[in-house]
């Protein structure tokens, strides 16, 4: 995994949900656009990709 992988999350009470992931700066900026659109009173982030072995 390339180190500016990164991952849109939708942020929840105590928790989040993963909307995209492994994706490029620039497509999560457009998701999150796109996200934001359609769920104005939500939120939502962009966080850098995490191995599955957390290294």
């Amino acid at each position: 995994m390339a180190d500016d992988t990164l991952t849109v999350v939708r942020i929840l009470p105590n928790k989040y949900r993963v909307e995209a992931q492994d994706v490029s700066h620039e497509e999560a900026i457009k998701k999150l656009i796109e996200l934001d659109t359609e769920h104005p009173h939500e939120d939502f982030a962009i966080v850098r990709s995490v191995p599955d072995d957390g290294s």
